[in-house]
């Protein structure tokens, strides 16, 4: 996550978040199952503190951002909200080939 963050802030561009089954407050906060792992991972990661605050710091930074909060929602309506609003956004200015779609390729 914090390299999409530094995505964001580098070449300007934009980030579509979307919290699926979990409360966008508990990543904002780092409460819960998020601050367990936080503790985890300060501990794991005691040499480079620094990679920890970037993580903390993206989490708080998208989960302030507008996003889409789809817990206990029909999937397929958010779904469509999200394309829809994703296309508005972005125009035709995405890609038409199939080619760049990661997950396409024949099976």
């Amino acid at each position: 996550m914090a390299a999409i963050a530094d995505c964001r802030a580098k070449f300007k561009q934009i980030v579509f978040p979307v919290f699926y089954d979990v409360d966008p407050s508990h990543v904002r906060k780092q409460n819960g199952f998020y601050e367990s792992a936080f503790v985890l991972h300060t501990e794991t990661f005691k040499d480079d503190p620094q990679k920890v605050y970037r993580w903390k710091k993206a989490m708080t930074c998208f989960a302030t951002s507008a996003g889409w909060d789809v817990r206990n929602k029909q999937e397929v309506e958010e779904i469509e909200k999200i394309v829809q609003a994703v296309i508005e956004k972005l125009g035709h200015r995405f890609s038409g080939n199939a080619d760049d779609l990661i997950g396409m390729q024949p099976q």
